[in-house]
């Protein structure tokens, strides 16, 4: 394409590429390996801008041209990638599971998704390591991108105005728009085109800049100086950076600034000539593109089919896999049909016809639910979930102003001439309950409202510093929305009001995660500020409670040492697994909070211990009677809690009667 072919780009996209996977899969290794994202944006935006400007300038630019350069580098990759994903998928994933799968094939054959993923949850939540195609969101970023970035260099041309005076213009704008929601919605922040834009036109600018005759060039001396802090910065983003902190907002500076030395010297400095251009490196950043598709799928199947994080020589060895996929890939479908010059315009028609066909296939698996007569939907129909279509589907809860702080967090069943009101605050762990409570609301007659903060316990005033649900940084940084909710609760007067949470999380030792009291002037969270936090705000919190409604609280549910496989998949040799915590271990972490709720007799607080079900005096079980309790390492699942339906219904009904 009339463009000198510069090795040490290639040994750049290695970087890379390299980062993300090893992040991936050994997240402990590289904690901002993520950042590798970054690094290929600036690549991505020097060198198609360096592409599309040279060809304007020599007026011989043609949209349809570009567009299908577009097809030829991004489709076959990816369809070979889709294709496969599907596949393995319809033996695999359950009904829900596949859904989701079709839906988001759908979304990213249309390269949209980032904005779906936008509405759905954060990079780094649990529930996003679970989504096959969750990388896909960078490559709708470029595309988006791709989709202006052309037409506006073109009017830009025929204005005769200054691309370096744009480029840096609408860069800066989008950097500021980029600082605002990193402080308002980290996930905005992160999906969303018009804060990353900047990140590409920081090589945009370089390609401007390179075409420009009368730009000076660096010296020798100054080359390999700004190379090797270029690469300094670089790593020192992948140590620095990780997935608690702000990210994008200003951290995003270090690996594009590092990455944008790299570009502005690598063809001249010693760095870049030596080792980003060394044949190793190359070879790796030439299967960089398919190496990317093909990681993050192989590891996702793995954590859902292990309902966890697979043993270290697992991920090894599909690291490994992953490397021959894309080295086949490249060899066998990129190659080939990107540089055949003689079927070319038939190629891209091909591809393009072969992406309709995908994303049409994808739609058909979302409306069709993931077709559940499916084997494998078959074998494991005892995980299924619960459908009440019969009762109220859930809606915004009442005496919420529109934008109120709670409405994202409040749900509600409202039932038609509801005798009585209960509300269910808490962390994820009241979702999880959330089936034999509504069972048992619909039953009874009673409105039901659910207040669910993940991660964020429901206790006054209690605030975090280290979010394991990033997300969480949003209600739950200040220590401000547990009091919201208490007041919300004077507002509405519910007859009474259930309190779950995974109180062993706290109260452990050592405790899994630690909080403070952000009334006091303490930055730093401790065991002795968590502890602090649970014998003093906590008996506030449900002093103030008591005085509001009738209370009933979930005391602690046990923490497994390892999740338990609860897939059957007979084709594949895979079979149902249990995990155990010793019962003394599980009454060692949750001596402490026994010892507070024991010490709120006199409020006449009514608690609920569901342990007793899955523990047997020796060990704690995630499977008992013929019923798998754990999802995961804790939470419930759906047939799990509707086995409590008769004591949780006994339970429910005396505190109510209780004077």
């Amino acid at each position: 394409m009339n463009h000198p072919y510069r090795p040490d780009i290639d040994g750049l996209r290695a970087v890379a590429v390299l980062a993300v996977v090893i992040f991936h899969a050994f997240p402990a290794w590289l904690p901002g390996g993520f950042v590798g994202v970054d690094i290929f944006f600036v690549i991505s935006g020097y060198l198609i801008t360096g592409i599309i400007a040279s060809e304007i300038q020599a007026k011989r630019f043609s949209v349809a041209r570009f567009y299908a350069r577009r097809v030829l580098r991004i489709f076959p990759a990816l369809l070979v990638v889709l294709v496969s994903c599907l596949a393995f998928g319809w033996f695999t994933l359950l009904k829900d599971e596949y859904q989701e799968l079709g839906k988001h094939t759908l979304i990213g054959a249309a390269f949209v998704q980032n904005l779906m993923l936008w509405t759905e949850s954060s990079y780094f939540a649990v529930p996003a390591e679970l989504k096959v195609l969750l990388h896909l969101w960078s490559l709708g970023i470029e595309e988006q991108f791709y989709i202006f970035w052309p037409l506006l260099l073109l009017l830009a041309f025929r204005l005769k105005l200054k691309l370096g005076t744009l480029v840096v213009a609408v860069g800066c704008l989008s950097f500021a728009l980029n600082l605002y929601e990193a402080q308002r919605d980290l996930t905005a922040d992160f999906y969303s085109p018009l804060t990353r834009v900047w990140e590409l036109l920081v090589g945009a600018w370089l390609a401007v800049r390179a075409q420009n005759a009368h730009a000076p060039t660096l010296a020798p001396k100054l080359a390999n100086g700004l190379s090797v802090f270029g690469g300094l910065t670089i790593a020192l983003s992948l140590w620095l950076i990780n997935r608690d902190l702000a990210f994008p907002g200003y951290w995003a500076v270090l690996p594009v600034f590092g990455s944008a030395c790299l570009l502005a010297t690598g063809a001249t400095s010693w760095l870049g000539k030596v080792i980003f251009s060394n044949r190793l490196m190359v070879w790796v950043g030439l299967l960089s593109y398919p190496l990317y598709l093909w990681h993050w799928p192989l590891l996702t199947f793995a954590k859902i089919l292990e309902n966890g994080t697979p043993k270290f020589t697992v991920r090894l060895l599909l690291v490994g896999l992953a490397v021959v996929l894309a080295w086949l890939t490249y060899r066998l479908v990129e190659r080939p049909l990107r540089f055949n010059n003689v079927h070319r315009r038939l190629i891209v028609w091909l591809l393009s016809g072969s992406m309709c066909v995908i994303a049409a296939t994808g739609y058909l698996i979302d409306r069709n639910d993931g077709f559940s007569s499916r084997q494998v939907v078959l074998e494991n129909l005892d995980t299924a979930d619960y459908v009440l279509s019969d009762f109220n589907p859930a809606g915004p809860c009442v005496d919420l102003a529109p934008g109120d702080f709670l409405t994202p967090f409040c749900q509600q069943r409202s039932a038609v001439n509801a005798n009585k009101t209960i509300v269910v605050w808490g962390d994820s762990s009241a979702m999880a309950w959330s089936p034999v409570l509504e069972t048992i609301a619909k039953q009874n007659n009673y409105t039901l409202v659910r207040i669910a903060m993940l991660a964020c316990p429901p206790i006054v005033g209690a605030g975090k510093v280290v979010f394991s649900y990033a997300p969480a940084r949003l209600y739950c940084s200040e220590g401000l929305s547990q009091q919201k909710v208490l007041d919300y609760l004077r507002k509405i007067k519910p007859d009474m009001v259930v309190v779950i949470a995974a109180w062993n999380q706290y109260s452990g030792d050592p405790a899994r995660e630690l909080l403070l009291d952000r009334r006091q002037d303490v930055q730093v969270a401790t065991a002795e500020t968590t502890k602090q936090v649970l014998e003093r705000n906590l008996p506030e919190t449900l002093k103030q409670l008591s005085e509001v409604s009738k209370v009933l609280v979930f005391r602690s549910w046990p923490i497994l040492t390892s999740t338990p496989n609860t897939r059957v998949i007979s084709s594949l040799g895979i079979s149902k697994h249990e995990a155990i915590v010793p019962q003394a271990e599980f009454e060692k972490e949750t001596k402490l909070i026994n010892q507070i709720f024991d010490s709120l007799a006199s409020l006449q607080i009514r608690f609920f211990s569901p342990a007793g079900k899955v523990c047997d005096g020796v060990v704690c079980h995630s499977e008992r009677f013929g019923v798998r309790y754990y999802s995961d390492f804790y939470h419930i699942t759906p047939r799990g809690s509707l086995s409590f339906m008769d004591e949780l219904q006994n339970a429910i009904s005396q505190a109510l009667k209780q004077n």
